[in-house]
C-alpha cells in the first residue's frame, strides 16, 4: 500500500510540474528568430575554435604529462610491462590531437559551404 501511494504522489508531482512549471519556464525568451547557415557555421566554427581547441590542447597536454610521469615510475620500478603500456598510451594521445586538429578543419569546411549556399 505505502508504494502505491508513494507512486501516486510521485506521479502527481510530476503532473503538477508539467502543467504549472515547465510553460512558466518558456515566457522570457520570446519568437523563435530565424539563422542561416552561414550562421550556424560560423557558431560551431567559433564554438571549436574558442572552446574546444583550448580545452583539449589542455586535456591533451595533461594525457602527455601523466603518460610521462607512468613512464618514468615504471622505468625507476624495472617493470618493462607498465612502462611498454604507458608507451602505447601514446598512441591514444596522437590519435585525440589529430581528431581535434580535425574538428577544426571540419568547422571550417561548414562555413566555407554555408559562404557558397548564400
Amino acid at each position: 500500500m505505502f508504494k502505491i501511494k508513494k507512486l501516486l504522489s510521485a506521479l502527481l508531482f510530476t503532473l503538477l510540474y508539467a502543467l504549472y512549471a515547465a510553460p512558466a519556464m518558456a515566457e522570457d525568451f520570446g519568437p523563435v528568430q530565424p539563422s542561416s547557415a552561414k550562421g550556424l557555421a560560423q557558431t560551431i566554427y567559433n564554438l571549436v575554435a574558442e572552446l574546444g581547441m583550448p580545452i583539449g590542447g589542455s586535456i591533451i597536454f595533461g594525457c602527455v604529462v601523466i603518460a610521462s610521469i607512468k613512464i618514468a615510475t615504471a622505468g625507476l620500478q624495472g617493470r618493462a610491462e607498465k612502462k611498454a603500456e604507458a608507451i602505447g598510451g601514446f598512441g591514444y594521445v596522437v590519435l585525440a590531437g589529430i581528431l581535434l586538429g580535425a574538428s577544426l578543419f571540419v568547422a571550417g569546411a561548414l562555413i566555407g559551404i554555408g559562404q557558397q549556399v548564400k
